[in-house]
């Protein structure tokens, strides 16, 4: 393509042409531009004055602080350490993702023994190659198990995988029940891996799967899967978070029960089966622990209690609101002052949940 082209939808420059037309353009004079160069020229020296002004003013402020002062201030940290660690927050990088044969080595062990091929299979080579296997999938009509045993999540949990499963959960229509036991704790366990290696449309999978097909008894049994599949508190709270569907139905209860199991751990570990729910009496009860915690644990506490308290935001029974309104007690902010990020994250986070929940616990 040669220039000539590339200039054909440009309007035409006319430099001293007296006819008005809208396809061209008339430069201004000379004149014209030195004058709006030398307004601008004004403002930008006029802007670099005020913003000197403005320094100058805020470090005459910071020596006249005294340390005293600082101590007697309500939030117990000034403005410029905050927005140090803001700063430093912003520039974290995304983390990675778990390694898929992490991910399998962690399921494999808990995955029921009808699914024993699958498990055999999570971290081997695969045999079949993801379209004969998304072929299959949609040709044969047998059971759940028929498409899961004979394959090996093609080792990296790709989306011709997830798209096999979404093809399963949509054939098989039917009532919550019809799918057995294993069906649901298999496909949900491998899926809720798949989102954690943020596989495409695992998700939209899994929530298919939780909300039409799975029972209350089966969403019991796949959480006391997952969490002894992943016993890290961030990985509950994660898992927790994909689970969520936003319908109030299968994902988001078993969302909020993993989200509670998580906070229990933390704040009275190895106390608690995790398939047994978690009630907000038992976590407020644990909840006096938390100040024994380290900076980063008090922070995943508060983000867990903030799912907690969100999930149960419409039970309005007086035994529950007395006991989340405990729990929102419980988490007290540091009372030693101090300007490290981790410290600041968890006031601004106790923060946000008394602004969030205070007046509607009342």
């Amino acid at each position: 393509m040669s220039d000539d082209e590339d200039c054909d939808d440009l309007p035409m420059i006319d430099v001293n042409s007296s006819v008005k037309d809208a396809s061209s353009f008339e430069m201004p004079s000379a004149d014209v531009v030195a004058s709006q160069r030398a307004h601008e020229l004004a403002c930008e020296a006029e802007l670099r004055d005020m913003r000197a002004r403005a320094e100058h003013d805020e470090r005459r402020l910071s020596v006249s602080r005294s340390p005293r002062a600082r101590d007697r201030s309500s939030s117990g940290e000034d403005e410029a350490a905050l927005a140090a660690a803001v700063r430093a927050l912003d520039v974290l990088p995304r983390a990675a993702p778990p390694a898929p044969h992490t991910l399998c080595a962690a399921l494999a062990p808990h995955l029921p023994s009808a699914a024993a091929p699958l498990a055999a299979r999570l971290q081997s080579a695969s045999q079949d190659t993801a379209a004969e296997l998304l072929l299959r999938v949609r040709r044969r009509m047998l059971t759940l198990h028929s498409y899961l045993n004979p394959m090996s999540i093609i080792k990296h949990y790709s989306i011709c995988f997830v798209q096999a499963v979404t093809s399963v959960i949509r054939t098989f229509r039917g009532e919550p029940g019809d799918w057995e036991d294993d069906d649901v704790l298999s496909t949900g366990a491998v899926l809720a891996a798949a989102v954690l290696g943020r596989v495409p449309r695992a998700r939209r999978a899994l929530h298919a799967l939780l909300d039409d097909r799975a029972t209350d008894a089966q969403l019991k049994k796949l959480c006391g899967l997952l969490a002894a599949a992943f016993p890290e508190a961030r990985e509950r709270m994660q898992l927790s978070d994909a689970l969520r569907s936003g319908g109030g139905r299968g994902a988001d209860r078993l969302a909020a029960r993993l989200a509670a199991a998580a906070l229990l751990q933390l704040l009275r570990p190895n106390t608690q089966d995790a398939s047994e729910e978690v009630s907000v009496e038992q976590l407020a009860d644990a909840a006096h622990s938390w100040a024994q915690l380290d900076e980063g644990s008090r922070y995943v506490c508060v983000q867990l209690a903030g799912r907690v308290l969100a999930a149960g935001a419409g039970d309005a029974d007086p035994g529950q609101l007395a006991a989340r309104r405990r729990l929102l007690a419980a988490l007290v902010p540091p009372a030693a002052p101090s300007s490290r990020p981790d410290r600041l994250k968890v006031v601004v986070g106790v923060s946000k949940l008394k602004l969030l929940f205070q007046n509607s616990e009342n």
